[in-house]
């Protein structure tokens, strides 16, 4: 088996940038993938910094670009994108941020189309201010701040 032959601070910045500039990465991928590179965490910080200094990582732009590609792609609702980006050490603010780029009115066709095609989804109310809508597995699909959202929705 090989050894892997550890990298220079110098180059592992070069690389990353090269991760960066192909597609949107989260702050903890890169440091994760520096880790695995050998790189200490001193250098790690460094890099990290100038790579959000230099505009490569941009945790507002990566939390946009991620609720936007498992929206559209995945069809993943609010709860689920958030709970990932959360996972991803993405703040709070940006992620509010990412979420409110979310075309409502996509969302609810999104969830009329669900509610049509999986008629075992369960409603459970909260407060009687909040639905939850919990799938077959007992894992949370969505939620909505007022009974009138999905009430309002003409199945």
């Amino acid at each position: 088996m090989k050894t892997k032959k550890p990298i220079s601070p110098e180059n592992a910045l070069a690389r990353a940038a090269a991760l960066c500039s192909r597609c949107e990465k989260a702050e903890s991928d890169i440091r994760n993938k520096l880790s695995s590179w050998g790189i200490s965490p001193d250098d790690a910080d460094n890099i990290t910094q100038k790579l959000i200094e230099n505009r490569f990582l941009d945790e507002v732009r990566f939390a946009s670009a991620f609720a936007r590609d498992k929206f559209n792609i995945e069809g993943w609702g609010r709860v689920k994108i958030a709970y990932q980006l959360r996972m991803k050490r993405i703040s709070s603010e940006a992620i509010e941020e990412a979420l409110s780029h979310i075309d409502e009115n996509e969302y609810i066709s999104i969830l009329k189309t669900i509610l049509k095609c999986y008629t075992w989804l369960i409603c459970v109310y909260v407060n009687l201010d909040n639905i939850i809508i919990i799938n077959y597995n007992n894992t949370i699909a969505d939620s909505f701040k007022s009974i009138s959202e999905v009430f309002n929705l003409k199945l």
